[in-house]
């Protein structure tokens, strides 16, 4: 899971049993950023912004919890009626 904080910084989250999360750095308005995520069990989630490093977590085993998950690109389950203002490219 991704998403913004109220400070515009970057947020990844992911679970093992218990939540991991990574904080990046405020993202700039109109303007372009690439931002990446990767996952490898044995080197934990690694976040790039414009193919810059910004942060990693341990290593951990993701456990999914058995169920069908969505995916929202411009808003989220919480706000499904109420998608963020912005673009998506």
């Amino acid at each position: 899971l991704m998403g913004l904080n109220s400070n515009g910084e970057l947020m990844v989250f992911s679970r093992n049993g218990s939540l991991i999360s990574l904080l990046g750095p405020a993202l700039s308005v109109y303007q372009w950023t690439h931002v990446a995520i990767s996952y490898d069990r044995n080197d934990g989630l690694k976040l790039f912004v414009n193919g810059t490093p910004h942060g990693s977590t341990p290593n951990f085993l993701y456990t999914a919890p058995g169920t069908t998950n969505s995916l929202f690109i411009g808003g989220s389950a919480a706000l499904a009626s109420c998608p963020t203002s912005g673009y998506v490219n």
